[in-house]
């Protein structure tokens, strides 16, 4: 009885907000035109240095840092990369380059997660944050004339700077042809935009992916891109690591019993997992990038002492992990085991394809 409730409802609000969708697609089809018939100036920099764009056409959860990670460590033994955003949520303003001052709230959680992960540990690896992208790029190659390529993060909507290689994602359970515009679904624009793809990856796909699940996919994907040729279409999972404690002094207190806390916004796949490979007794979910308050760790620190099991941890997502780091939040949560789960990207298949395609696009500069 539930369900048919929750379905309705979902029906009507649908129905609601469909006027409101049509109207932001107008807007957004107009702003795409000006870019397509050149009345938008659009920044190229291709001859200067390859940028290769990593985005999506929905509001968040595809994917995108584990795919940014991938393409850092692939490319970073041999090229010095910028790994460039505008830093989502961040509490500055303006062009900034990653530093050890810099936290969530400076660079933004994604950004800063990227610089804990590869910039202290490589200095041929820097990330930087900009509200306005194309000014930045020309800012990059100045300050950092000997960089080789620009990742550029979320970038598939900020058509002002042109791109050598366009990589769009899109989840495997929340597919975008299967998804409507904004306020009505979760599209940034229309599904006709993934026209402008070079390649599209499926992303956090099942374990067992079958060919005729394959061919289901690519054949509604290709449907959309039929004013450009065909990209090639990969399908990619979650690899999950081995969970590492936030503070040292609770390394060895890892427990199979779990809490989870998770400010993302596709948490489904991640609950599978860890009911599946641990026990999970709670889920305390909050909105994608959300800013923890001493409320929300007090409220986090009160339920794990709730659980009956003796041994317990909590488990977070890395993302999570790096706003969870605050110097404000941490003295409360040190009094607990804080796990976070790393996470990367792995193909399905073709991966060799893959790797061919973005070395392609970064030697044929021209």
């Amino acid at each position: 009885m539930l369900k048919k409730v929750k379905r309705y409802l979902s029906i009507i609000s649908f129905i609601m907000l469909t006027p409101f969708a049509w109207m932001y697609g107008v807007i957004i089809w107009f702003r795409n035109s000006l870019y397509t018939y050149g009345m938008q100036k659009v920044h190229g920099y291709n001859e200067a240095i390859p940028i290769i764009s990593v985005g999506n056409l929905t509001v968040g959860g595809t994917g995108k840092t584990p795919c940014i990670e991938y393409l850092i460590r692939l490319l970073q033994e041999k090229l010095y990369i910028v790994v460039l955003s505008r830093g989502y949520k961040r509490r500055t303003h303006g062009y900034r380059i990653a530093s050890i001052v810099d936290n969530a709230q400076t660079i933004g959680d994604e950004s800063y997660q990227l610089y804990k992960k590869f910039v202290i540990k490589d200095s041929k690896v820097q990330v930087a944050v900009s509200e306005d992208r194309a000014k930045a790029v020309q800012k990059l190659l100045f300050d950092y004339s000997h960089t080789n390529a620009i990742l550029l993060d979320d970038g598939f909507q900020h058509r002002r700077v042109d791109r050598k290689l366009n990589i769009l994602l899109t989840s495997f359970h929340k597919p975008f042809f299967r998804d409507h515009l904004l306020p009505a679904g979760r599209l940034r624009e229309h599904r006709q935009a993934a026209s402008r793809a070079d390649i599209i990856l499926v992303t956090k796909c099942p374990t067992l992916l079958t060919h005729d699940i394959q061919e289901y996919f690519r054949k509604h994907i290709t449907k959309y891109c039929k004013n450009h040729k065909e990209p090639p279409i990969f399908f990619t999972r979650i690899r999950y690591g081995t969970p590492k404690s936030l503070h040292a002094s609770h390394i060895g207190s890892f427990s199979e019993h779990i809490v989870l806390v998770t400010g993302i916004a596709d948490p489904d796949p991640l609950v599978q997992h860890v009911s599946e490979t641990y026990q999970l007794v709670h889920h305390i979910a909050f909105k994608d990038h959300h800013q923890f308050t001493q409320t929300d760790i007090r409220k986090i620190v009160s339920i794990f002492h709730q659980v009956t099991y003796k041994k317990k941890c909590i488990l977070t997502t890395e993302k999570d992990s790096m706003r969870l780091m605050d110097p404000n939040l941490s003295p409360i949560l040190r009094q607990i085991p804080v796990f976070l789960l790393p996470m990367s990207m792995e193909f399905i298949e073709e991966e060799k394809a893959f790797i061919q395609l973005i070395w392609d696009s970064i030697r044929n500069k021209k």
